[in-house]
C-alpha cells in the first residue's frame, strides 16, 4: 500500500492474493492522523486519570468505506 496525505488521500492498495491494484483518491472531511501514527501520538500526551478525548484517524481497509473516523481514548 502506498498512501500520500494532503488535502486528499491518494495512492494505491495492492491485494497480494489476487494481484489486484486499487487506486485510492479520497477527499477527507476533517483533519486527521494516519492510523499507523496515532498510538505513538497518544503515548506522548500527558494523560491524567479521567481525561477523555477523541482523535480523527484515517485507516484504509479495502473492505471498509468509513475510513476517516474518531478514535476515543
Amino acid at each position: 500500500m502506498v498512501l500520500h496525505f494532503n488535502s486528499k488521500v491518494t495512492g494505491y492498495y495492492l491485494d497480494k492474493k489476487t494481484n489486484t491494484k486499487t487506486a485510492i483518491n479520497e477527499a477527507t472531511s476533517k483533519p486527521f492522523f494516519d492510523s499507523n501514527f496515532y498510538p505513538q501520538l497518544i503515548s506522548f500526551l500527558p494523560l491524567t486519570e479521567g481525561y477523555q478525548n477523541s482523535i480523527a484517524i484515517f485507516d484504509y481497509k479495502s473492505y471498509n468505506f468509513n475510513r476517516c473516523y474518531n478514535s476515543y481514548y
